[in-house]
């Protein structure tokens, strides 16, 4: 996706850092998208997830994306203290 300047500055917008466990790009963790990995899980073909999506939900350093991950990110839905593996 290319950036587009900013006309009332005239600089480039700042570019947001992916957010860990964030599989439906809204820039938050939430118990949905736990639902979409979990769905990814069962049925990768059919569930409409972005590959940044994607690669936001392997959160277990694990390679693929497993029911590991959606343990993990739903865990972090409930509570924003708690630290995933890869933000260890």
């Amino acid at each position: 996706r290319q950036r587009q300047m900013c006309k009332e500055t005239g600089v480039n917008p700042p570019v947001e850092k992916p957010v860990v466990g964030d599989a439906n790009g809204d820039n938050a963790v939430t118990a949905d998208d736990a639902a979409l990995v979990l769905s990814y899980c069962l049925a990768p073909e059919s569930t409409e997830i972005t590959e940044q999506g994607i690669k936001n939900a392997n959160v277990d350093k694990e390679d693929g994306i497993t029911s590991k991950d959606v343990a993990y990110i739903l865990q972090k839905a409930l509570d924003s203290t708690f630290l995933m593996p890869v933000e260890q």
